[in-house]
């Protein structure tokens, strides 16, 4: 019953949220702005190694370094990049 139907309203939103990304990127093709590999899930795979870390002790959140490929993916997808530091 209830499962099934909150299994089927996450569905309905990750296919949204892959379809939202996909229409930004083909917005920005005619820049020249690219999927790797012209590839939604190598796309994907790559903004997956993204990291933030708790240090012991504090209550926020450190982002690692992001790399150039991942900021130009952030910027193709109109979304900004996250902050150094995130309060827990």
């Amino acid at each position: 019953g209830s499962s099934y139907k909150g299994k089927i309203f996450i569905h309905l939103l990750a296919q949204t949220l892959r379809m939202m990304l996909s229409v930004s990127a083909a917005a920005h093709k005619a820049e020249g702005k690219v999927l790797p590999g012209e590839s939604l899930e190598k796309a994907m795979l790559q903004l997956k190694k993204l990291q933030a870390t708790k240090p012991a002790g504090r209550g926020i959140y450190i982002t690692k370094e992001i790399p150039k490929k991942t900021r130009d993916l952030f910027e193709l997808f109109c979304v900004p990049f996250p902050k150094k530091q995130i309060k827990n």
